[in-house]
């Protein structure tokens, strides 16, 4: 270190307001969802930078994702869900346990405004879960996903994006695919079995964060409406 940097360091130690020199906050590397069972499976939890969640409809794609929103918000963290196809619940998704006011719903009218939209609120900060469901439809140039990426890593964000088929492609640095496994019912004796919903195999495809040897494996969701 040359004199005059040492007296730069020195000047700053003694201006009000500077008594320190605090290290820079390393960014977050990943959010735990605290659903164990998952966050073994994922290497620690979601990576803050953009996950791929893939799945046809009924197969408990929408399930995951209101157990995750759950989590969150029930450890009082905010959640922001852009809803292209327009199909949240509120009210279902209350059953699933997550605390609405907790919650930003935007249904956005095309794919290219849900990709902006979820930009700006990934750059507002506040959000630890952004849920972009995008359904059947795919879109994004790559420079997109990569200011998202980028931008949720420095902000410390989970991006999740829901959908049939895989959008982000290599800028996902963790890509989900779940099935589903079985139908449970409840009262299969009597005259009117009670539908509890189905049971879903979530198999982690791609991941930069969990071992090597673990891609490829699987975890069944019991029970996911």
């Amino acid at each position: 270190m040359s004199s005059n940097t040492a007296a730069v360091l020195e000047h700053l130690k003694l201006t009000p307001g500077l008594s320190a020199l605090a290290p820079l906050e390393a960014p977050r590397q990943y959010i735990e969802t605290r659903l164990p069972h998952l966050d073994a499976l994922l290497g620690g939890g979601l990576p803050c930078t953009v996950t791929e969640l893939v799945g046809a409809r009924s197969s408990g794609r929408t399930a995951l994702a209101h157990a995750l929103a759950a989590s969150m918000t029930k450890a009082g963290e905010l959640v922001a869900c852009v809803d292209l196809p327009d199909a949240f619940d509120p009210e279902h998704a209350a059953l699933a346990g997550v605390r609405l006011p907790q919650i930003l719903w935007v249904r956005p009218q095309d794919v290219r405004t849900a990709l902006r939209v979820t930009e700006h609120v990934v750059a507002a900060g506040g959000f630890r879960l952004v849920l972009l469901d995008l359904d059947q439809h795919r879109g994004g140039s790559p420079a997109v996903w990569l200011r998202l990426a980028r931008t949720a890593t420095r902000n410390g964000t989970a991006v999740v994006a829901l959908g049939a088929q895989r959008t982000a492609g290599a800028f996902a640095s963790l890509s989900l695919e779940i099935s589903r496994q079985r139908v449970s019912f409840s009262h299969q004796g009597g005259p009117c079995p009670l539908f509890d919903g189905l049971d879903g195999r979530v198999r982690l495809c791609k991941s930069r964060q969990a071992p090597l040897n673990d891609v490829g494996a699987c975890l069944v969701v019991p029970a996911v409406a």
